[in-house]
């Protein structure tokens, strides 16, 4: 496969050469059309251009009216960039797209990628070669009056805006010139194109100009720091010597951790004491959790006193019978003592039972006396 990048100024007759190679069996991807996608609604890019140029770019129908746009950016290398700098890499982004689905579904095809801008954006890495139409400044100047209804000021303006011939034959393997007629113009392109033919069966690719080795390699070292700067990782510190024999081989299963009580040292269980604490927090873990197993094994080994007690319990249940057996003598002491108690109050209500009598008798004899 072969993709051919086909440039050249303004009303230099590209796009004519463009359909000519279409006819003769390529696959053309017109860069132009590509960035109509891009001024599109709803794309990344027609909010990035309205957003910095302005929301008045927006018409009634929703579009952005290129007109107006090119009015502000045109005659201003400021603003020009400005645009530039959206456009062009989302142009670059569909039409490598492009490039790519063709090349999978026909490995033998030619591609022409047509690109007014293609040296400007420095698309050379796209394609295999690069063909470059030029013509006058006059003739130039004249077609876009005519086609485009412009004035001379206006026209030369549009001209001025863009790199000379000079520049762009530089990046050019095939240069054709196009200030002729029509019929010389057809003639070269045809003469062009069984060239690449050639070029393509034979498999031999044609050579790249200095300039667009110089620029694809300036292209390329711009790219690089781009690209270290999205896979910027930050740096991981180096553990230390004894940090690093601590750790375990890779794959290899840690060793289980002593228990508690059996040889571990303070060594065994704080490790945190090495530099690298984020490295060694891992291991740190593990080891916590399968000590505070044994820490509970004690309470296991007293539940074999509580086994052993259970023999205890015949002693309390012989005090228990104890006071069964003694509390009959209890009773019956209690019992002697009731009567002991009762004669002893008999024994001493018997004497006041019998000094009444006396005292009685007394009385009766003082009366018989009177």
């Amino acid at each position: 496969m072969t993709v051919i990048g086909l440039t050249g100024g303004i009303a230099s007759g590209k796009s004519t050469a463009a359909g000519w190679m279409k006819d003769y069996g390529a696959i053309v991807i017109d860069a132009d059309r590509l960035g109509h996608r891009v001024y599109e609604p709803g794309s990344s890019g027609f909010e990035a251009v309205v957003n910095e140029f302005g929301h008045n770019l927006v018409g009634a129908d929703g579009q952005i009216n290129r007109q107006l746009l090119g009015g502000k950016v045109f005659g201003d290398p400021d603003q020009m960039k400005r645009l530039t700098d959206i456009v062009w890499p989302e142009i670059r982004r569909l039409a490598k797209q492009e490039v790519a689905d063709l090349k999978r579904r026909d490995k033998k095809a030619i591609i022409v990628l047509e690109a007014a801008v293609l040296i400007e954006a420095k698309w050379f890495d796209l394609v295999d070669e690069v063909w470059v139409v030029t013509v006058d400044p006059g003739t130039a100047r004249e077609r876009l009056m005519i086609r485009n209804n412009m004035n001379a000021d206006q026209a030369q303006s549009r001209i001025d805006a863009q790199i000379s011939n000079k520049e762009r034959q530089q990046y050019g393997y095939v240069k054709i010139d196009n200030s002729g007629i029509l019929d010389e113009f057809h003639e070269k392109v045809t003469r062009e194109w069984k060239r690449l033919v050639r070029r393509a069966a034979q498999g031999t690719p044609a050579p790249k100009t200095a300039a667009t080795l110089a620029a694809t390699k300036a292209a390329s070292r711009s790219a690089v720091p781009a690209r270290a700067a999205s896979s910027l990782r930050l740096p991981v510190p180096k553990p230390s010597l004894k940090a690093a024999k601590a750790m375990p081989a890779p794959g290899a299963r840690p060793a289980p951790p002593k228990p508690v009580g059996s040889g571990a040292t303070a060594s065994n269980v704080t490790v945190s004491r090495t530099p690298v604490a984020p490295v060694k927090a891992t291991p740190v873990q593990p080891a916590v959790a399968t000590k505070a197993a044994p820490v509970k094994a004690p309470p296991a080994k007293a539940a074999v006193p509580a086994k052993a007690s259970a023999p205890k319990a015949a002693p309390a249940k012989a005090a228990a019978t104890k006071p069964a057996v003694k509390a009959p003598a209890k009773s019956a002491a209690k019992a002697a003592a009731k009567p002991a108690a009762r004669a002893t109050v008999s024994r001493v209500a018997a004497p006041k039972a019998a000094a009444r009598p006396a005292a009685r008798t007394t009385t009766a004899t003082r009366r018989s006396a009177r």
